[in-house]
């Protein structure tokens, strides 16, 4: 099974079966922004969360499950800060949950997007973790870079649909209601399930 192209095609199929809900997310969050070059705030978040998945995967498939396993829900306490203060910014009307380019802003972006992905990757975890195990460490370097290219493709689709009028414009209007639900959800979700 560790043959280049069979590593290749099973992970470019493990990162498509646990990344859908993922394009939605980045339209969502692209569709959020103010200025064109926080885009790529975002985007350096959806690496930087899909590597941070990658690695707690090859971790926990090595035996690290006992200590990284366990504490894994923390990380729902982000995008649930997140979603609590964009609903207080929108109930005071003070703020529509965008996202403002400052200093702080910016690394809150990546921040944000981090957290989303990993605190959204429960399913990436379940499925990376075993086919890490059977692929063993020396395929690692070809599953990480697979990801990482995977990431790259998912990206630019999401920009690509988000510059669809129709696309742009529901996620547009609705997006700054649908974001802090989302952060909400995923942030509690990820803490039910880890205190379960």
């Amino acid at each position: 099974m560790n043959s280049l192209l069979s590593v290749i095609a099973v992970s470019a199929g493990a990162f498509i079966s646990t990344n859908l809900d993922d394009i939605c997310l980045l339209i969502l969050f692209f569709s959020m922004l103010k200025e064109k070059r926080q885009t790529w705030f975002v985007i350096a978040g959806e690496y930087l969360g899909i590597a941070t998945l990658c690695i707690l995967s090859l971790l926990i498939s090595k035996g690290a499950a006992l200590i990284l396993g366990k504490y894994i829900w923390i990380v729902g306490f982000v995008p649930l800060g997140f979603g609590i203060k964009s609903l207080i910014g929108l109930i005071r009307k003070k703020e529509d949950a965008e996202f403002t380019m400052s200093a702080e802003g910016t690394w809150m972006l990546i921040f944000a997007e981090w957290a989303v992905t990993v605190s959204n990757g429960g399913d990436n975890l379940s499925i990376y973790i075993p086919l890490l195990g059977n692929l063993g460490l020396g395929a690692f370097h070809i599953f990480f870079i697979v990801m990482m290219a995977m990431t790259t493709l998912w990206w630019i689709l999401a920009l690509t649909l988000r510059g669809i009028p129709a696309v742009s414009d529901v996620f547009s209007k609705a997006g700054k209601y649908i974001l802090p639900v989302v952060f909400l959800l995923v942030g509690a979700a990820t803490i039910i399930k880890g205190l379960a």
